[in-house]
């Protein structure tokens, strides 16, 4: 039998035809290889950038967010609660949260971790180099999953050259502006405090006695509480002369330090509203006086007082002194603001002491005195601030010896 067989013309020509359809295979394996090549990377580097933007817009999200908490609350996260506290309540006054949106649970897992699946470390009062760029450090491992910038509870390197992501945040310029607020508030409260003083004679020694009749408290009695969510404090010296409040507020770091490192205080006195009400009385008193030239006087005020028709208000002066008379002008008069007649620079009318009044002693350089001690020297009223002897030395003089001495 014989088998048909193609010319051999064809038999070049479909042998041609099946070379280059192999070599058309190979040349697209090639190019497929090329591409696969060149594009792998390019896609893998596209995707890396793309996780790395979303972490980021993480990061930012976590700023605002722990600002808004810083803001409410007073204080950032602990590192025990981190950024869990931002949609779950740690307990915290004025928490207002979530500060997070989403549906609650996926935000609870989601927030713990990266865009990479790497977990968020989260430093508070951070080493930093550069040193103090933040009171808070935020970091994600990045692509390579390993932290590369520094490590918790060790120094980080912030904006290095590390795959790390970071965000750093610093409260300091809430807190400038919670300080500006903290002071206009304490300013208030002195002013709340200086209208009780014109009324009682004394400071309130706490902020529950404003209520109401000196100050609104407003809701949940905000006035009384600072931008870190601490109370102010009061603290009265009503035996001194002149008394004195001291309004205290601890500050950003939310700890008392005695009145230093980042405390606010403010001292509030009592001169001014005191010589308002005293001021107020006197006159009303001497007008008295001296429309009934013909009822005499007996030296005493407290009892002279009911014969002009005046009440027990009006027998002490604006911090709690008994009025005196000095019988020889007919003028009804106040110690001041340091309840003492014989410093009389500040008694009211000024200058005028009661009749019996002794004068200010001069100074002796031999003399003995005790803190309170008034004398004159060259001129002037001086009152001893310390327990000393005179010993005979001009350098212990007043006006020289400026520890020894104040000037009235």
């Amino acid at each position: 039998m014989f088998s048909q067989r193609l010319p051999m013309s064809e038999q070049r020509n479909q042998s041609s035809r099946s070379g280059f359809s192999l070599m058309s295979v190979i040349l697209a394996l090639a190019v497929v290889a090329i591409l696969a090549g060149t594009l792998g990377p390019l896609a893998f580097r596209q995707m890396v950038q793309k996780k790395e933007q979303q972490t980021q817009d993480e990061l930012a999200a976590f700023e605002k967010s722990l600002l808004s908490f810083y803001d409410d609350t007073g204080r950032l996260p602990s590192e025990a609660e981190g950024l869990l506290a931002l949609v779950q309540d740690p307990g915290v006054n004025g928490w207002n949260g979530p500060y997070v949106s989403g549906e609650q649970t996926a935000v609870t897992l989601e927030i713990l971790t990266d865009s990479f699946g790497g977990q968020y470390i989260f430093d508070v009062t951070p080493a930093t180099q550069p040193t103090g760029t933040a009171n808070l450090i935020i970091v994600s491992p990045g692509a390579n999953g390993n932290l590369d910038s520094g490590s918790l509870n060790q120094t980080w390197s912030v904006n290095g050259d590390s795959d790390d992501l970071q965000i750093t945040l610093n409260v300091g310029p809430i807190n400038r502006d919670n300080i500006l607020v903290d002071r206009q508030e304490m300013q208030a409260l002195a002013l709340a405090a200086q209208m009780y003083f014109e009324n009682e004679t004394m400071f309130p020694t706490s902020l529950a006695e404003l209520d109401f009749s000196y100050m609104d408290a407003g809701v949940g009695q905000e006035a009384y509480v600072d931008s870190w969510g601490n109370n102010y404090s009061f603290s009265a010296d009503n035996l001194s002369r002149p008394h004195v409040l001291r309004i205290f507020c601890r500050g950003p770091d939310g700890q008392d330090d005695s009145g230093n490192d980042d405390d606010l205080v403010l001292l509030v006195s009592s001169v001014g509203p005191g010589r308002k009400s005293t001021l107020h009385l006197l006159k009303i008193m001497q007008t008295a006086v001296d429309l009934n030239g013909s009822t005499n006087l007996t030296g005493d005020w407290t009892t002279d007082a009911s014969a002009f028709g005046f009440g027990s208000a009006f027998v002490s002066d604006g911090w709690g002194t008994a009025y005196e008379e000095a019988m020889s002008s007919r003028t009804i008069l106040s110690a001041g603001p340091d309840a003492n007649y014989l410093t009389s620079a500040d008694n009211i009318p000024a200058g005028v002491v009661p009749d019996d009044t002794p004068a200010t002693p001069a100074w002796d350089s031999h003399g003995s005195y005790t803190v309170g001690d008034v004398v004159t020297h060259n001129g002037s009223e001086w009152a001893c601030l310390q327990i000393h002897q005179g010993g005979g030395d001009p350098n212990n003089a007043p006006g020289i010896a400026h520890s020894l001495w104040g000037a009235q």
